[in-house]
């Protein structure tokens, strides 16, 4: 499947079998994954021969916040052992959730407070979030984040998490050594080095991504309204920044993505979680960046269009 019309077509083909895949789901996960083509993300995977053969079955049923986060077989082997059992945070969620529900407090700035509130409401009318729900809801072993203006650390939940891989980014050394390399392929065959670096960011890259069922009773989250100066409990169903296993499912997608545009379109990208860079020659940067674009809407993946950023 070398050419993105091949893509577009199989698309439509098996878009009737993508609908009834989703009906099966349950009406938030098939939300957050209405617009992912999973058939054909397992097409590619079983014809173009990628090593991440259970990423389809993982991204369908939700991923996971606790215990181990499934090998995907392309990310290098790192050993990440829990410090806290399972069981251990059901014991203790009960206490935990009151003391944080009471510890859910103003930051001290208006503004931010404000910011996340209206941010919390966003989240919950574009589906990701469930809430605000009276705080009786909860059930024995349910478990109960703090949500502040920035994003925190040190995490219970991500205590039990067990990895196996290590979820690596290109960073700019990487972006940078790329670059070099496509240099000096130009220059050895008597072709212009100049290049036109191009970045894509995937939108909301987290939140495409669904958390299982079995793990939404860890997925609550405590949040500070300032209009009733109380603590709000909210109920997360796309995949939390922050979270262990959220880092690894998505960077196993976006390691695909990288693997399908080299494999596929013959155009190779460097991976920076959520930021695709390319380099092409100024008369190709075009073609190469439709392409991209084009790829990225056939599997139904979210990404800036506002305009991809030029260097």
């Amino acid at each position: 499947m070398q050419q993105i019309g091949e893509c577009v077509k199989l698309a439509k083909k098996i878009q009737p079998e993508e609908l009834r895949r989703k009906e099966l789901m349950p009406a938030e996960r098939r939300r957050i994954l209405e617009s992912k083509k999973l058939f054909l993300m397992r097409h590619i995977i079983d014809t173009e021969g990628y090593d991440d053969k259970t990423l389809v079955d993982d991204v369908s049923n939700g991923l996971s916040l606790v215990v181990e986060v499934p090998k995907s077989n392309v990310l290098p082997r790192k050993l990440l052992p829990a410090v806290l059992s399972e069981e251990e945070l059901h014991a203790n969620s009960h206490k935990a959730n009151l003391a944080l529900r009471y510890m859910t407090r103003s930051s001290g700035d208006l503004e931010l407070d404000e910011k996340l509130w209206a941010k919390t409401v966003s989240e919950v009318d574009k589906g990701w979030m469930l809430g605000p729900l009276t705080w009786d809801t909860l059930s024995s072993g349910d478990t109960v984040s703090r949500r502040f203006p920035l994003e925190q650390g040190g995490s219970q939940i991500n205590s039990t998490v067990t990895c196996y891989e290590q979820a690596t980014v290109d960073g700019p050394d990487v972006i940078c050594a790329f670059a070099t390399f496509l240099m000096r392929c130009l220059a050895e065959q008597g072709k212009p080095t100049t290049l036109l670096g191009r970045s894509l960011d995937l939108a909301s890259a987290y939140r495409q991504l669904a958390i299982a069922d079995s793990s939404r009773k860890h997925a609550f989250l405590s949040v500070y309204n300032p209009a009733s100066s109380s603590a709000e409990l909210f109920q997360q169903l796309a995949l939390p920044f922050g979270s262990r296993t959220a880092v690894n499912a998505f960077i196993r997608c976006a390691r695909f993505l990288q693997w399908t545009a080299a494999k596929c379109l013959r155009l190779p990208l460097s991976c920076y979680f959520d930021d695709f860079v390319s380099f092409s020659p100024p008369q190709l940067a075009s073609n190469s960046q439709a392409a991209l674009c084009l790829m990225l809407d056939v599997l139904g993946w979210g990404f800036d269009k506002e305009g991809p950023q030029e260097r």
